[in-house]
């Protein structure tokens, strides 16, 4: 609570959400993808869905992933260059 009530701003709540932030993203994935592969109409349609909602599961989850450690190497080098 002390990090939200800085209002000069001078450390980062974002390396302390960043856990929660990956694990709604990672709940997210499931559900989407999950909702994707199972609402398919035709036997075609529900094969391709199936066959897909995997791969673009992982393939959100890396950029998930990517993302959130650009996140974090930004705010190192922020709190690093203010250091100096």
């Amino acid at each position: 609570m002390d990090l939200l009530m800085d209002f000069s701003f001078k450390r980062f709540v974002t390396p302390h959400l960043i856990r929660l932030l990956y694990a709604l993203s990672l709940g997210a994935a499931v559900l989407a993808s999950l909702a994707w592969m199972f609402s398919g109409d035709g036997f075609l349609t529900g094969l391709f869905r199936f066959v897909t909602g995997p791969l673009a599961f992982l393939l959100y989850m890396i950029s998930a992933r990517v993302m959130m450690e650009v996140i974090l190497a930004i705010i190192q080098i922020a709190e690093r260059v203010r250091e100096k």
